[in-house]
């Protein structure tokens, strides 16, 4: 079986006289084995493993329809560690996104709050009266700095969602309330 790894040939090995094949590895001298059937799991052209399977009574060889069988198995197991291989890898950048998307709305958040806070006070006549041109530039900035801070929010909602951390209050309500306090 180190034999169909290690040169991916792909080639099923069926050895009827395990105890005297040139290739039988050291470490199993003391093991009866008298008939070895190893399967590669390929995929693509690409080793992934090996199914063994031996007879440990003399004489004892594995029908072309056993061998057939487990090929088919052989097969199906490549796809199956395949699939599970890309599920993780999905499950993996599926994390990284969210926790990508979780740190830039973070970072995004605080300068916007600090936009949004000091041209409210611009515009609120803290740091004295505005110039009459200055307002409506400053009034479009505060605007889209809400809708701004309102984007990253429901990325931040939806970061959360994705990693189980938003807890959804289900109940019943008035959509005319609802309707109202979206206008």
């Amino acid at each position: 079986s180190e034999m169909c790894i290690r040169d991916r040939s792909g080639q099923v090995l069926h050895i009827v006289d395990y105890p005297h094949w040139p290739g039988r590895a050291a470490l199993f001298s003391d093991v009866p084995y008298y008939t070895v059937l190893a399967v590669p799991l390929l995929r693509d052209g690409r080793a992934l493993g090996v199914i063994d399977l031996v007879h440990t009574e003399p004489g004892r060889s594995f029908s072309p329809r056993e061998i057939a069988i487990v090929e088919l198995l052989a097969a199906q197991a490549s796809v199956a560690l395949t699939n599970a291989r890309l599920y993780q890898a999905a499950r993996e950048s599926d994390r990284l996104k969210t926790e990508f998307i979780s740190t830039v709305s973070h970072e995004l958040r605080t300068p916007m709050g600090a936009i949004l806070g000091y041209s409210e006070l611009l515009l609120s006549g803290l740091y004295g009266q505005m110039e009459a041109h200055l307002y409506e530039p400053l009034t479009r900035i505060k605007a889209n700095a809400d809708r701004l801070l309102q984007l990253i929010n429901q990325m931040l909602d939806l970061s959360r969602i994705e990693a189980g951390r938003l807890h959804l209050h289900i109940g019943p309500f008035q959509p005319r309330e609802l309707t109202e306090a979206c206008r």
